[in-house]
């Protein structure tokens, strides 16, 4: 049997009528409805706690996102049970979107000019190029390199750091400690786009 469960029940429908659709021959239930113990697959986000303690036929879990960081904080996370993630979902467009807007905002000076607005004032700075700002990306996992081929795309100096060396088309790869402090100090602009664990597991 295979469980899904996210906090919106209204989404676990959703879930269930499409799993169902592509994989009738595969018995599906959520936490409302089914016997939890005889799962042997969970595909969720948003565990309840105690969850996992209740699934002792668990063989695996699907995590309907990119980051585990949460999932592997839990302490009643079994050492040996394989997580899968998202390696997308649509994930990396909406992130590569909302990092351009930053960016673009940036280059356009538009936080300084929110703050003329408020104060009642009008000043014309003068307009920055794509090629004169340095973004940095720091983690080039399946996220973090499409953010950084789009930008280096839009005409921005991309520079992206990771644990180990990476090779990514018209992006400045930086790797290890070194490559950290150096991605730090050449840096206008910084986007984040590492999981939120103590060591990254994967970037």
């Amino acid at each position: 049997m295979i469980l899904v469960h996210t906090p919106n029940p209204k989404e676990v429908a959703a879930y269930l009528d499409l799993f169902r659709a592509e994989m009738p021959e595969q018995t599906f239930a959520s936490l409302e409805y089914g016997d939890c113990a005889e799962a042997q697959y969970l595909i969720a986000w948003g565990l309840p706690d105690g969850l996992l303690g209740r699934l002792p036929k668990l063989r695996a879990l699907f995590a309907l996102g990119a980051g585990v960081d949460k999932l592997l904080s839990r302490p009643d996370l079994p050492a040996s049970l394989p997580i899968y993630r998202l390696l997308d979902g649509g994930m990396a467009s909406q992130m590569t979107e909302y990092i351009r807007y930053g960016v673009l905002g940036y280059q356009r000076n538009m936080d300084i000019y929110r703050r003329q607005q408020a104060a009642g004032q009008w000043r014309m700075l003068a307009p920055r190029l794509p090629d004169d700002i340095r973004v940095g990306i720091l983690g080039l996992g399946e996220i973090g390199s499409a953010v950084a081929k789009a930008l280096a795309k839009d005409g921005y100096r991309v520079s992206g750091w990771s644990r180990g060396p990476k090779h990514i088309h018209h992006v400045h790869s930086l790797h290890g400690e070194a490559g950290l402090e150096k991605l730090l100090e050449n840096s206008d602009v910084l986007a984040c786009v590492l999981p939120s664990t103590r060591r990254p597991v994967a970037c």
